[in-house]
């Protein structure tokens, strides 16, 4: 994602707060002698501001410039580079002390960082470097400097007010031997270095102890795939901005990985059995330091199945819901294409089901049979349906139902019913359809059974019992009532 910029100025102009925020990701490249000034809010956190040229090269523009009237500035994660135009700095700050960490700050012809009217930021983990001054400090701040990678500057960190030291401890400057480091003001409590072969710095900076190894910063890396690959082959995509070489492996101790010369993608290919797998990748520095990291990934080539289906008993005309469950969570994105199918002596007759996803591994749809859709078993069919790897299911015959929109015939009363009685319970008896259930008074009494004779015992209430008796088959169709009895 790209954005030109021409020039901007983040002010309030009726008294209303100011805010621009470049998101993660975002490229501004921007036009010659172009400078940002922020005097309200800036959120460029993990965006990059550069030259706009095909050719960059130090001082393509003028660079971002930070007043004291700025609420919110955030550069943490954010690359600024080829500014420093007309003897300005890549980054200008004045009387304000945000949080820099995990930045780059590279190749501006004049400072990287100018600091203040008593600028006092927290730099960490960053990389100065390829600058004319990599930090300028002036006024009475007390920025702080640690655990950053700080070299190719013409200098280093440059202190304009050598009376009010500027702590610069922990950091690499480009060699174990410290930075240089010239002028000795030890007698009034300064450092001398003279031996130093890193980026020079001047008196007022307490460089003292400084790290003999450089630090791995923002050493991280993703798998393209995600969380879940039907491949064994994934991508690795990394990220360091001091490393030169490293190693991947499924193996935690790395056993027989050779270190490589470091780069932001590489193919990689897990172990072909299915299952969760764990990837190792260590980063390494020139200076011989490295830092390990991990992450998961679900390798699934087993394509998905429909392992249960219903109905599956018969069922009545009307609207019919299909249920199908699937061996594994799918993708609920892309639909299963569901057919069924009446199977004809010279053409069958599909109808396509629609429906959607109940869950992840549930899949429900419908569609409205009726006595002209034909008493048959229907044959499911389901395909198109993908996993969560993107593993395509075979097509698959899932189950069959049978549709039966014929009612049953309506059973016969053979026993005499007496009325008026004294006898509370009445043994009633007749005959009905093989496979169907009697219904007294909108109960079932007798259950569904291949037998064609029926018998029950009711019990009467005191006073008329009105008697509505029907049969009901295993697909719910219900025969029409025996005439009304009153017992």
């Amino acid at each position: 994602m790209g954005l030109a910029l021409f020039h901007i100025s983040i002010s309030s102009t009726f008294g209303y707060g100011a805010t621009l925020t470049i998101a993660k990701g975002v490229v501004v490249q921007a036009g010659e002698q172009v400078q940002l000034v922020v005097r309200d809010s800036l959120n460029a956190q993990e965006a990059e501001i550069t030259s706009g040229k095909t050719a960059p090269s130090p001082g393509d523009w003028r660079g971002i410039r930070v007043y004291g009237s700025a609420t919110v500035v955030g550069f943490s994660g954010t690359t600024i580079s080829y500014g420093g135009a007309a003897d300005g700095a890549a980054l200008d700050i004045s009387g304000v002390s945000p949080a820099i960490n995990g930045a780059q700050i590279k190749n501006s012809a004049g400072a990287g960082i100018k600091l203040r009217e008593g600028a006092s930021p927290t730099i960490s983990n960053g990389v100065i470097s390829g600058n004319g001054v990599g930090i300028e400090a002036s006024g009475d701040g007390n920025p702080v400097l640690s655990n950053s990678f700080i070299t190719g500057n013409l200098y280093g960190l440059r202190n304009l007010n050598p009376a009010h030291p500027i702590k610069a401890v922990q950091n690499w400057w480009g060699d174990t031997s410290g930075p240089l480091d010239a002028s000795d003001d030890t007698a009034g409590g300064g450092l001398y270095n003279p031996g130093g072969l890193g980026n020079q710095v001047s008196d007022g900076v307490v460089y003292s102890p400084w790290s003999n190894l450089i630090p791995i910063l923002g050493g991280s890396f993703t798998i393209s795939e995600g969380a879940i690959t039907a491949s064994p082959g994934i991508t690795i995509n990394l990220s360091c901005m001091t490393c030169k070489e490293f190693r991947i492996s499924e193996d935690p101790s790395f056993a027989g990985v050779l270190f490589q010369q470091f780069t932001s993608t590489l193919p990689f290919s897990l172990s072909t059995n299915d299952g969760l797998k764990k990837v190792y990748v260590q980063f390494q520095t020139s200076t011989g330091n490295s830092s390990q990291l991990s992450s998961q990934i679900i390798l699934d080539t087993t394509k998905p199945t429909v392992t249960a289906m219903s109905p599956t008993t018969p069922v009545k005309a009307g609207d019919i819901t299909l249920t199908l469950t699937f061996s594994e969570a799918m993708s609920t994105g892309t639909q299963p294409t569901v057919t069924v199918t009446r199977p004809g002596f010279l053409l069958e007759t599909s109808y396509t089901i629609t429906g959607g996803w109940h869950n992840s591994t549930t899949w429900r749809g419908s569609y409205s049979f009726t006595a002209s859709s034909g008493d048959a078993t229907y044959v499911v069919k389901v395909s198109g349906a993908k996993d969560l790897a993107q593993n395509a299911m075979a097509d698959q015959q899932a189950g069959s139902f049978v549709l039966d929109t014929t009612p049953p015939t309506t059973p016969d009363l053979t026993s005499q019913v007496t009325t008026p009685t004294k006898v509370a319970n009445q043994t009633l008896t007749g005959s009905k359809e093989a496979n169907s259930a009697i219904i007294i008074n909108n109960v079932q009494r007798v259950p569904l059974t291949a037998d064609t004779n029926w018998s029950y015992s009711y019990p009467l209430a005191e006073g008329a019992n009105p008697l509505a008796i029907f049969a009901r088959d295993a697909a719910g169709n219900d025969s029409t009532p025996l005439a009304p009895r009153r017992s």
